[in-house]
């Protein structure tokens, strides 16, 4: 049942004279006036658990805890793969794998694998495996996928024949070998590098190379740290340890593999012979010896924390390797490279010669990664730029870290140096990762084209698809303003992007990073606000200090001479008792135009609250008019502004509260009379937690050219919204309902007097409210629901109206459009609230009220919603603006791009006379005896599966090596 239909006993309102005085200002308006069409939609339908990248498609997926696969691609591409009626909400997704490149392979938490079609974009195939899934393995250009599973057993399926079962499985190797082991599960499968016919499969206390043809063992691995050695958690024992195995990876030739434990060993084996050749840690060496035969860098307390995942990475030639660590050191979320360069040559390198090798790298380097609350590194995607090939490990130049709390970051490899502006990195909807405060705002649309254009550190990593080009400019027939988003992250990020994605082809946003700015590696924002007809950006941080931006063309550009700022950055001192810093000297230098540092301010009279150690921002307004304020939880409000910069007023909300309030929850600036005044003001209205509005004005000071603020009046709302706190203040033109924001305009205008009438509806999660500003305390008009539904977000609509003579002079009306929590949003009239009508979104919005109250409505009538943490969608509600539901034929597969044919043997391998098989070989030993290659392919003429058998080009190398 509504709560907000007419008629109803817990509806309430109450008009006054002077509201009855006020015109229609939502005359021509009805039903048939609204009508909701999605614009575009962010992030991602939950928390990401895994992801993939294949470098030959240019393609990212990413799969969540509620079971959806979103795959990426250029200019914005997105799609997602829904979880089918078979697959709970909160199904995991586990494990996502590329393969063949039409194909993408997803298992989750339910032991199902399903197959995903890059050519038609849908789901082709889906089943359940026969026991809980523990690992997978896929290689790029095979049909194969091998499951392990915690039975011990590995199973095979025949990806191009829909996910068939082949008769080809392998035993628990270790229940053969070790039968008293009571851990049979499979933990890790690895196909090897060079080998199409060769497994590695890890076990808890044993791996082996199992070959495919022979179906027997060529080589057990079994580690053993004997007695009086330290092992790899460096406590020595008087008896012989086996730590138990975690994964194995091959090096990119094969020859060499290492292994990672559960004690932190990391053990390189000879693969041809089974020869251990080093066993280390992150820091020591020779770990399986007596401690006194060559600890490195011995921890004296022992204790580190878990290596948690490795991958063993190449350069472009793949004798050039590195190790990539996740974990193991003595703090949370360090990453670890070790560097060991060229890779002696095997037949010519004594074991000794190989030890030191991986005992002594040419570089190794530990950094520790900053992430808000107590998220930890959950795994790692490296963006490969050669092959698909080595575990996709071949030549990355970034690498993706995921955080537990879905967040991630993106490093440079392999300095490992933090990209702290990746915002022209990936898709805007991955921004949405992180993001803690939201909101949009309009500009001008030349303007806004302008200045984004001008960006000249694009680099999206993702270069994959045809985007269809009607689906860009659908904007176009709108006024010459677009709404753009501005996100702020967790970890310092401030993106301002267009909401539509239909202006430009590639990902465009102004973006600034609040830790490149100050030095600084774990400072985060509570909030920003831009003034779009300045291009001012405002930004709150975690420390309670404001940071002022502006766009600007800057005059410490260098392009050649970038590294030059971090020595700089590095040497200002920050600790000062200075309440404002000047930071236009800290430009980042490969910045040719956009938006610079201005100043720090840091408000040094503000006291944090008892038991908090930083001033807590509760709300930021950020003004067309050169002035902006700030709200502390301690109640204080400060106005500044921002042409000295100084500040012009500050005093504290709790001595003047009639209701109790404790601090601002929301903030305006406005310019229109105020009271019986005959002229109009710069006026700032501040709502609190307890329902009420205090009112300052800001006026120029007598002879000395500056500004001050001051309060003028308190509006009490407590006794129709029971102290509840204010989330929205709309300030609007008595006689038109459009916006009354302060414009640069109308400021020009104050010296002669304009007058400006006025006025402010204010919102509460249960009502909204109109007052006539200075006319007392007084309610002038009210609508309060009670009940389940409750307001998250609210704004003033502008709509045009398709026949104006009719009704209406003006050619537009304006109403109130209230979000709500249960997926609708209202059109209330004003100035009497009455409801117009009402519609379902189709989006329920986030369940935690942190995020919700994240939404936001613009004047067009576009309306952003955050349905949870990691995701929002914007739509526009107007009907004379809606979009049809045509498709958008996006095109993620692209056939011209083959894959290159898969690494072989080197020539000591074939010298040894190992047995090696080819593709067409392992066909015919996995697929069923009964059918031919021929009669395979006859009975699968789908697209995909022509497209599979072509896709891989012989004549294309992986690599060239110099």
């Amino acid at each position: 049942m509504s709560f907000f239909r007419r008629g109803k006993t817990n509806l309430k309102s109450t008009v006054t004279n002077a509201i009855k005085s006020t015109p229609d200002l939502s005359q021509g308006l009805n039903s048939k006036s609204f009508k909701v069409s999605e614009i575009t939609k962010y992030g991602l339908n939950g928390t990401a658990t895994t992801s993939s990248f294949d470098p030959i498609q240019s393609l990212l997926a990413i799969g969540t805890n509620n079971g959806s696969v979103h795959i990426f691609a250029s200019g914005e591409m997105t799609h997602e793969f829904k979880p089918t009626n078979s697959t709970s909400n909160n199904t995991i997704i586990t494990n996502l794998r590329f393969i063949k490149g039409v194909y993408l392979i997803a298992t989750d938490s339910n032991s199902q694998i399903s197959v995903y079609s890059l050519l038609q974009m849908k789901l082709l195939s889906q089943t359940s495996a026969p026991g809980a899934i523990t690992c997978i393995e896929t290689d790029p250009s095979q049909d194969w996928l091998w499951v392990g599973l915690q039975s011990g057993l590995i199973v095979c399926y025949d990806v191009d024949q829909g996910l068939m079962l082949v008769k080809y499985r392998i035993e628990s190797q270790q229940r053969l070998n070790m039968p008293n082991v009571k851990t049979p599960e499979v933990r890790d499968i690895q196909w090897s590098t060079r080998d199409i016919g060769v497994l590695l499969i890890t076990y808890s206390n044993l791996a082996v190379t199992y070959s495919l043809a022979d179906q027997s063992i060529r080589n057990k691995f079994h580690y053993e740290v004997p007695a009086d050695s330290p092992g790899g958690d460096g406590l020595s024992s008087g008896r012989a340890r086996y730590p138990k195995f975690i994964k194995c990876q091959y090096h990119p030739n094969s020859l060499n593999m290492v292994s990672l434990h559960d004690d932190n060993s990391l053990v390189f084996w000879d693969t041809v012979t089974g020869t251990l050749i080093q066993a280390r840690t992150i820091s020591d060496i020779n770990i399986n010896r007596p401690s006194s035969q060559g600890s490195l860098n011995a921890n004296a307390s022992g204790i580190n924390l878990p290596i948690l995942d490795i991958k063993w990475c190449c350069d472009a030639n793949p004798e050039s390797t590195s190790l990539l660590i996740v974990g193991g050191g003595e703090v949370v979320n360090t990453i670890t490279l070790l560097q060991f360069g060229h890779t002696p040559k095997y037949s010519l390198s004594s074991y000794e010669y190989m030890s030191g090798h991986y005992a002594h790298p040419k570089r190794q380097q530990t950094v520790q990664l900053q992430s808000s609350g107590k998220a930890m590194v959950s795994s790692l995607l490296l963006f490969t730029q050669t092959s698909p090939y080595f575990s996709s490990n071949h030549n990355p130049n970034l690498l993706m870290v995921w955080f537990t709390s879905g967040s991630f970051q993106i490093l440079r490899f392999p300095s490992l140096q933090t990209l702290k502006n990746h915002a022209n990195v990936l898709p805007q909807s991955l921004l949405w990762c992180g993001v803690h405060d939201s909101t949009t705002v309009e500009v001008q649309r030349n303007s806004w084209l302008g200045m984004v254009s001008k960006d000249t550190r694009r680099i999206c990593v993702l270069k994959g698809g045809i985007k269809d080009q009607s689906s860009l400019h659908l904007n176009q027939g709108k006024e010459l303003r677009t709404g753009v988003v501005v996100s702020s992250a967790e970890d310092g990020l401030v993106a301002l992007y267009d909401g539509s994605k239909a202006e430009l082809e590639d990902s465009c946003a102004l973006a600034v990073n609040v830790n490149d700015t100050l030095g600084t590696k774990d400072v985060g924002v509570v909030m920003a606000s831009y003034a779009s007809g300045l291009a001012d950006l405002a930004v709150g941080t975690t420390e309670g200090d404001l940071i002022l931006y502006r766009y600007a063309v800057n005059p410490n550009y260098d392009a050649d001479n970038v590294s030059g700022l971090s020595a700089q950055l590095q040497s200002l001192n920050l600790n000062t008792n200075q309440s404002v810093i000047d930071l236009r000297s800290r430009c980042p230098r490969d910045v040719k135009e956009g938006l610079l540092p201005m100043h720090l301010i840091r408000p040094t009279m503000v006291q944090p609250l008892a038991g908090q150690s930083t001033k807590t921002i509760t709300a930021l307004s950020n003004s067309n008019v050169h002035f902006l304020a700030v709200g502390y939880s301690n109640g204080d409000v400060l106005i500044i502004d921002r042409r000295g910069p100084a500040v012009i007023y500050h005093d504290s909300v709790i001595g003047n509260s009639v209701a109790g309030s404790s601090h601002v929850t929301s903030l305006k600036f406005s310019i229109m009379s105020f009271g019986d005044d005959t002229y109009s003001s710069v006026l700032l209205f501040a709502g609190t937690d307890k329902g009420e509005v205090f009112v300052y004005k800001v006026i120029p000071e007598s002879n000395t050219g500056r500004f001050k603020g001051q309060l003028i009046d308190v509006m009490n709302n407590s006794l129709v919204f029971k102290n509840e706190s204010i989330i929205g203040l709309h300030p609007i033109k008595s006689e038109s309902g459009t916006p009354c924001v302060a414009t640069t305009f109308d400021f020009g205008q104050l010296s002669s007097g304009v007058l400006i009438k006025g006025l402010l509806v204010v919102q509460t999660q249960s009502g909204l409210a109109i007052y006539e500003p200075g006319k007392g305390k007084a309610l002038s008009c009210s609508k309060s629901f009670k009940g389940h539904s409750q307001i998250i977000t609210s704004g003033v609509t502008v709509v045009g109206l398709s026949d104006p003579g009719k009704v209406s002079v003006k050619g537009y009306a304006a109403c109130v459009t209230a979000v709500c929590n249960d997926g609708m949003v209202r059109f209330f009239s004003l100035p009497d609230l009455k409801e117009i009508t009402g519609l379902n979104t189709g989006y329920q919005t986030s369940n935690d009220s942190q995020f919700a109250g994240k939404s936001s409505v613009l004047a067009s009538g576009d309306v952003l919603i955050r349905t949870s943490e990691h995701s929002s969608v914007l739509i526009s509600v107007v009907a004379s603006q809606h979009r049809s539901s045509s498709t958008i034929t996006d095109k993620f597969f692209v056939e011209s791009r083959h894959i290159p044919s898969r690494p072989v043997l080197s020539g000591t391998q074939w010298f040894k006379g190992e047995t090696v098989i080819t593709s067409s070989q392992l066909e015919s030993l996995l697929r069923s005896p009964s059918s031919s290659t021929s009669q395979r392919r006859e009975s699968t003429k789908t697209a995909e599966s022509q497209i599979s058998a072509s896709i891989i080009n012989h004549n294309l190398l992986p690599f060239t090596v110099p």
